[in-house]
């Protein structure tokens, strides 16, 4: 979230939950981690986790723009696939990654102000199976970012530099110093 939050405000970006897009597309899921776990297992299952990108492209085209999109968050690996087969190269798949006790002291902080209902504790929200294989996706990641190892601005630099966000054409130079007396 802080990373979006970072996109949004200094580059423009859109973002595209997936909570929004499985309540848009199953009707009259509740704003609950069980719930919006149980009806995007639903989703992957009927659409071979292609819904993802079938949504993005409707809204996409809705929005009548070409624009710099972020997906919060996809979750099974045929998501990213179907992303990759509509968007082509233009998809780079960032995987934020951290140890567990922090996962679990960023859960319980995210309880107090999250827009959801969070289960009791982490420990039940990453029982979920789909959950459990989020940590999978580092391996077809572009890049893999541990945000225990790493600030907030140092995360976002990583990423903004990635995707070509600070100018890809920089003129070679060099400063020479040179020491005298």
């Amino acid at each position: 979230t802080t990373l979006c939050d970072e996109l949004v405000r200094g580059f423009g970006f859109t973002v595209f939950k997936t909570r929004e897009l499985i309540q848009a597309l199953m009707g009259d899921v509740p704003s609950e981690r069980g719930a919006l776990q149980i009806a995007g297992e639903r989703l992957d299952k009927k659409t071979d986790g292609r819904w993802v990108a079938q949504s993005l492209a409707r809204k996409i085209q809705a929005a009548g723009k070409d624009c710099h999109v972020i997906v919060d968050s996809v979750r099974i690996k045929k998501q990213i696939d179907g992303l990759r087969r509509a968007f082509g190269s233009r998809v780079v798949h960032i995987h934020l990654t951290a140890a567990p006790e922090i996962l679990q002291k960023r859960y319980k902080e995210r309880m107090r102000t999250a827009r959801i209902k969070e289960l009791p504790v982490y420990q039940d929200a990453a029982q979920n199976a789909t959950e459990r294989g989020v940590e999978k996706l580092e391996e077809f990641a572009d890049v893999v970012i541990d945000t225990g190892r790493c600030t907030d601005a140092d995360t976002m630099v990583r990423v903004a530099s990635k995707i070509g966000l600070y100018g890809g054409h920089v003129k070679p130079l060099v400063d020479v110093l040179v020491g005298g007396e």
